[in-house]
């Protein structure tokens, strides 16, 4: 068993064991590192704020050395400057022999600063218990030691507090640093032998650079080859030959260096070569006083052929380049095939020429033009149009380049077709001619094609209009045979008076177009090229069907009909998008449930061949049925999409005219009969002797004549019914009824009345008076429904006609009758009527042409035929001239 401790009394004065000992460990050993990181901190303290202008006069000196200052200077400026910077670097030394180390004390007290309870505890661990040692003295000392090495060892080091801030107010060490950083890096490598420069007190200063010489060849931009140096590293050998595209440039820039911020004179740079170079049409020089450009002179010069270029600078001569050219070839061309080539429905492409050629040149061709004249009339012949063009691809090798021309002025034409390139340095080439007649459309309604042939003489002649007029007024010279319809003679009516007041070149290509739209129509009617591509295509799927062609052949007939019918839809589309404003109040709601889009017309036609493949001819033939129905629909819809008053306006016009044929040929029939009445009553007043026989016969007669007025009669009142019914429909839609209809209807019903008494030579007088009338109504109607398709006088001007024109245009006018404007006459009833519109000879004659004086005559004929007053004699041969004719 251990013994009991004893208990220990200090005396007065008697230290206790070990305190001195333990309070020096404490101090020194026992705090280790941070005792002498707080050391080190209380020597910069120190000692760094006596050496910071002695370290900015060291980095004054670096900067000097990295800029290359002392490179610059004379040995003598050199030396003096180096050692005025080391006095005063001495100099600035002086504060530091006064730096104190720091001592025990010091340290101790910066390391009690930093308790955070226990104050000052290394400042405890080293002070000695005084008075007297007892017991509890002893006790209580020990414990409050004990703490104090607790907290000592919770001491940490304090970062040391130069306060540069109190030396440099302005942060002049951050702009310090920044130079040096910048001086370092401008200096690069060469730093250590610039500073060495400032203790090199016998070498001269350094003499300025050479001016600096680079020279390279830029080729031609479109030979795509890059540009060649001919200095530097990448330089070639001085006596290589140097090969370049003819066209490059050369050129020489010298630059002189900037030296102690003085701006440096350019030097004088000359070349010395023959005549293979050339100055370029732009100045090559430095412009002077270009800032950018101060010391720098550069030349150039334009490679044409092989030479040697000499560089001379300041009369020496620096450098020689020998030059070889690389020829440019001239371009080739080869017009390898023309070729005409019809409308496809299948490639859904219009009619044209096809020209197949091949292109050569060793870069590329810069310019291609196709040339077409026209065989006939020489290539200085005016014409209205230009010819049909196309751009030609320009990249080399076979190309091919389609002219459409179906639809052209030119088409029917032969011409002659011939290819001109150019490279891009102006070297031209041509190809053979060859000829080749342009395509046109095939027309076979008569009138389209004549009006296609008068077409092409209009532009192949503009300054002879006599035989296209003449042409016209063929045309117009029976309507009933040529133009049965009202609206297509007053188009051709219209086109008519548009030649005979023609003046400029602008208002004969307006002419000319509606010729060809004219055309169109009547071999068309209102069928597009879209909807005769997509019967086409129908009709040749319906063949395979019927044939039972192969599934392969089918396929292809659906992808046909296919794009066809996109086409067509697409056309439909966009007509339907311009005329979604135009007579929005007359549509009526679409019901959604009846609406079809393009997928469901996609999904027929893929039905139809599921069906053709799996063999089902019939079925594929409905669903064809099905989907030409749902077409002819949509056709029939777009031609309904018309403005319903310009409709109503053309129907009626044309019922007025079926009233009026009618009329005319009741007419002719009643003169008929009363003429064979009239030979009747002679015949009657010659065998009054013979009663027994001739009476039965008279009876006979008279019943048959009878029985034959009652069925004039009733045509008459038939034709007098439908004529109330006309103006019946005109008011109820709001027309203004036209001049006209009331005689029209007041001479029907006269001649009614003398048909129904048995006068039919009096009631050939009524049937004049209503032909008259409805001739006034027609020309009325006619009119109003010129007017609203914007062709009306009041629209003259503003179709771009002046107004003298277009008064000559209405004075020149016909209607669908033969009669001019304003004559309130029917079939010719004025005998001056043959003098209008014409010019007189000055002998009483006329001057108009050929067809307008037939027109005439015959007017007059059926006018005289129609006065039944004159003489029997003179009537039969009126008649026998008509039927002659």
């Amino acid at each position: 068993m251990a013994p009991a401790p004893q208990n220990r009394t200090f005396g007065p004065g008697e230290p206790l064991a070990g305190d001195r000992a333990a309070g020096d460990v404490t101090s020194r050993e026992r705090m280790g590192w941070r005792y002498r990181l707080t050391a080190l901190a209380i020597l910069s303290e120190r000692i760094l704020p006596a050496l910071l202008p002695a370290a900015g006069l060291v980095g004054f000196f670096l900067l000097l050395g990295w800029t290359g200052a002392f490179e610059v200077l004379e040995p003598g400026w050199r030396m003096a400057l180096t050692l005025a910077l080391l006095v005063g670097f001495v100099w600035l030394l002086r504060p530091l022999p006064g730096v104190r180390l720091p001592d025990s004390s010091a340290i101790e007290r910066r390391l009690d600063r930093t308790s955070a309870g226990f104050p000052r505890p290394l400042a405890t661990l080293s002070d000695q218990l005084a008075g007297k040692q007892d017991s509890f003295s002893a006790a209580l000392w020990s414990v409050h030691r004990q703490r104090a090495e607790r907290a000592s060892a919770a001491l940490r080091t304090e970062t040391a507090d130069v306060k540069l801030r109190e030396k440099d107010h302005y942060a002049l060490r951050a702009a310090m640093l920044m130079a040096l950083l910048a001086a370092a890096f401008v200096a690069g490598d060469q730093r250590v032998s610039r500073i060495a420069q400032a203790f090199d007190w016998s070498t001269p200063r350094i003499a300025p650079p050479p001016p600096r010489l680079d020279a390279w060849i830029d080729p031609p931009a479109y030979t795509g080859r890059p540009p060649i140096f001919l200095s530097g590293n990448t330089g070639t050998q001085p006596d290589e030959i140097i090969r370049a595209p003819v066209g490059a440039t050369l050129s020489v820039r010298s630059t002189m260096p900037r030296l102690e911020g003085k701006e440096p004179a350019a030097a004088k740079i000359d070349l010395s070569h023959g005549a293979g170079l050339e100055i370029p049409k732009e100045a090559g020089d430095a412009a002077p006083g270009d800032r950018s450009r101060i010391g720098v002179t550069l030349t150039k010069r334009v490679i044409r052929a092989d030479s040697i270029v000499k560089v001379l600078r300041d009369g020496r001569d620096v450098a020689q380049y020998r030059l070889a050219v690389i020829p440019d070839l001239p371009p080739k061309v080869t017009l390898s095939e023309i070729r005409s080539e019809p409308a496809s429905a299948e490639r859904q492409t219009p009619g044209g020429v096809r020209v197949n050629f091949t292109l050569e040149d060793d870069y590329g061709i810069a310019k291609a033009d196709l040339i077409i004249e026209r065989v006939a009339g020489g290539p200085k012949a005016r014409t209205l149009f230009p010819v049909p063009s196309a751009s030609v691809p320009l990249r080399l090798g076979a190309g091919e380049v389609a002219i459409p021309t179906e639809d052209h002025p030119w088409a029917g034409e032969e011409v002659r077709i011939r290819l001109r390139i150019e490279d891009d340095l102006g070297q031209a080439a041509e190809s053979e001619t060859k000829s080749v007649t342009l395509p046109q459309r095939p027309f076979t309604q008569g009138v389209a094609r004549a009006l296609v042939e008068q077409r092409r003489a209009l532009n192949f002649s503009p300054d002879d209009l006599a035989g296209v007029r003449l042409a016209f007024d063929g045309l117009l010279y029976e309507p009933e045979r040529f133009t049965p319809k009202v609206g297509d003679f007053i188009a051709l009516d219209m086109i008519r008076a548009g030649l005979r007041t023609a003046r400029t070149d602008d208002r004969l290509r307006e002419i000319t177009e509606q010729i060809y739209e004219l055309a169109l129509y009547l071999e068309n009617g209102d069928m597009t090229d879209a909807e005769k591509r997509l019967r086409e295509a129908e009709a040749r799927l319906r063949e395979a069907l019927e044939r039972e062609a192969s599934p392969e052949e089918i396929k292809k007939l659906t992808e046909d009909l296919r794009r066809a019918m996109d086409q067509f839809l697409r056309e439909f589309a966009e007509r339907a998008l311009r005329d979604q404003d135009r007579n929005a109040q007359d549509r009526s709601p679409i019901n959604p449930d009846r609406m079809l889009t393009q997928r469901d017309l996609a999904d027929m036609l893929r039905k139809i061949e599921e069906m053709a493949r799996s063999g089902n001819m019939a079925e594929a033939q409905r669903l064809l049925n099905e989907l030409k129905q749902v077409l002819e629909n949509l056709r029939s819809a777009r031609r309904q999409d018309v403005d319903p008053r310009m409709r109503e306006l053309g129907q009626q016009l044309e019922e007025l005219d079926r009233l009026q044929r009618e009329q005319r040929d009741l007419r002719d029939r009643t003169f008929q009969e009363g003429q064979q009445r009239r030979g009747q009553q002679g015949q009657q007043r010659q065998q009054q002797g013979q009663q027994g026989q001739r009476g039965q016969q008279r009876g006979q007669q008279q019943q048959r004549g009878q029985n034959g007025e009652q069925s004039l009669q009733e045509q008459q009142q038939a034709l007098r019914d439908r004529l109330k019914q006309l103006r019946e429909r005109l008011q109820q839609r709001g027309m203004q009824e036209s001049e006209g209809f009331g005689e029209a209807e007041q001479g029907m019903g006269d001649a009614e009345s003398q048909l129904g008494q048995g006068s039919p030579g009096e009631a050939t007088e009524g049937q004049q008076r209503a032909l008259d009338g409805l001739g006034k109504a027609g020309e009325g109607m006619a009119q109003e429904l010129q007017r609203q398709m914007g062709q009306g006088e009041g629209e003259g001007e503003g179709m771009g006609e002046p107004g003298g024109m277009q008064r000559g245009r209405a004075e020149n006018r016909t209607d669908p009758l033969g009669r001019r404007p304003g004559s309130g006459q029917g079939d010719g009833n004025n005998p001056d009527k043959l003098n209008e519109g014409h010019e007189t000879d000055g002998r009483g004659g006329t001057k108009g042409t050929i067809g307008e004086r037939a027109d005439g005559v015959l007017r007059e004929l059926r006018r005289r035929l129609g006065e039944f007053e004159r003489p029997r004699d003179e009537l039969e041969y009126l008649e026998r001239l008509l039927r002659q004719r």
